[in-house]
């Protein structure tokens, strides 16, 4: 709690927002799955894939997401949490690699990614693919 607090007082100072969307700690069936991937003994390689399809409504929505964001950012953070919890360690490094399946987003977003967490040698692997109209 000390932690929260302290980013709250530098937020204040600084005069800027707090966002936080750990969605997958609060949710019960990622709540079950952590509970019962802890029983298991830590993995020596683990690895969670997205395949979030897009198309239709959905695309012009991930399409506006990533304008922005790269999946790798905007759902590795979570895969990584989940990680932590699962192992329950910490990361001493992330590292990551994309790549751009459509020309319909910014040049500088990957809209794939392949993201490698020591901790201590686990692996996430995920995508969001893109869209047909």
């Amino acid at each position: 709690m000390a932690g929260a607090e302290r980013v709250v007082a530098a937020a204040r100072t600084a005069n800027r927002k707090v966002v936080v969307g750990y969605i997958l700690r609060v949710y019960p069936s990622w709540q079950k799955f952590i509970k019962v991937a802890q029983t298991l003994g830590k993995p020596l390689v683990m690895r969670m894939n997205l395949n979030q399809q897009s198309h239709g409504y959905m695309w012009d929505v991930h399409r506006n997401l990533m304008k922005s964001l790269s999946p790798i950012v905007d759902c590795g953070v979570h895969y990584i949490d989940v990680m932590c919890q699962m192992t329950r360690s910490a990361p001493v490094q992330v590292t990551a690699i994309g790549a751009r399946l459509t020309n319909d987003i910014p040049k500088d977003i990957t809209t794939m990614g392949n993201c490698k967490s020591a901790l201590p040698m686990v692996w996430w692997a995920g995508t969001r693919q893109a869209g047909c109209q």
